[in-house]
């Protein structure tokens, strides 16, 4: 069986404040014979660098955290070290890491990519989605989905002969990529949403007989349910309509008091 990453939030400790993501992949044996290494190949002593990234699927804001055990990068974090991640341990994504007070409530789609110290040359200019020259490239696609290169991102949707296709234009020209393992799951922030619920429960005990506040705010919970139950389902875009459903009507929970 091959490797299954395995990333995972810990929602008991992540908020608006920080999110808390651990990676429990660990290793190949008989007992987990999806993990790194043996005889799924991807041995850990190759792994240069954790590179997190999360986007608010609301705006298209990305941040990026990169965990390495380079002590002389300052942009990147070195606690958590790499193997540190390897053996399951939590790793902080904070707001204040990118000068933010908080994260915005929106759905977060988080991203898990652990980049290779395999170099493979080639030669890729800026307006295409193709990289030429490329040894192997046949191999490589079917080992590998990510690769990164002068600070992207990129996934391979195909290849032809030795020519790899991506699934965007490149940004800046390389001559030499790095592969990536990757993985990615979506999140909710809503600690603004679940305050305006509890103000709004907080109302409604003062004036029982708002008859018009109750049903918004149960309306808001029906949305919310629905944007918890979406998400087990992997169904995003429907996750996500309910979101700012439930967001735009508890806009009005502050100020519906009468």
């Amino acid at each position: 069986m091959a490797l299954k990453q395995k990333l995972i939030i810990d929602k008991e400790l992540t908020n608006s404040i920080k999110i808390i993501v651990r990676d429990e992949t660990g290793l190949y044996s008989p007992s987990n014979i999806t993990g790194y290494g043996g005889n799924n190949g991807n041995a850990i002593i190759n792994f240069e660098k954790y590179i997190f990234e999360l986007v608010n699927l609301e705006n298209n804001v990305k941040h990026r955290q990169i965990q390495s055990d380079d002590v002389t990068n300052i942009a990147e974090y070195t606690n958590p070290t790499i193997a540190r991640i390897i053996n399951k341990e939590n790793v902080i994504i904070s707001a204040t890491n990118f000068n933010l007070d908080n994260f915005v409530d929106s759905l977060y789609k988080l991203s898990m990519n652990v980049l290779l110290n395999t170099s493979y040359n080639c030669n890729a200019g800026i307006g295409t989605d193709v990289v030429t020259n490329v040894v192997n490239a046949a191999a490589i696609f079917a080992k590998y989905k990510y690769i990164f290169a002068e600070g992207q991102i990129y996934v391979i949707q195909d290849v032809i002969d030795n020519n790899i296709i991506l699934d965007r234009n490149i940004v800046t020209a390389f001559i030499s990529f790095k592969p990536l393992l990757s993985s990615y799951i979506y999140i909710i922030v809503s600690d603004e949403l679940n305050d305006s619920i509890s103000d709004g429960i907080a109302n409604l005990s003062k004036n029982c007989n708002n008859s018009k506040a109750v049903n918004l705010l149960s309306e808001i919970q029906l949305y919310y349910w629905g944007m918890q139950r979406s998400l087990e389902a992997n169904d995003t875009f429907q996750a996500f309509e309910y979101f700012k459903m439930a967001k735009s009507l508890a806009c009005t929970i502050h100020f519906n008091h009468g």
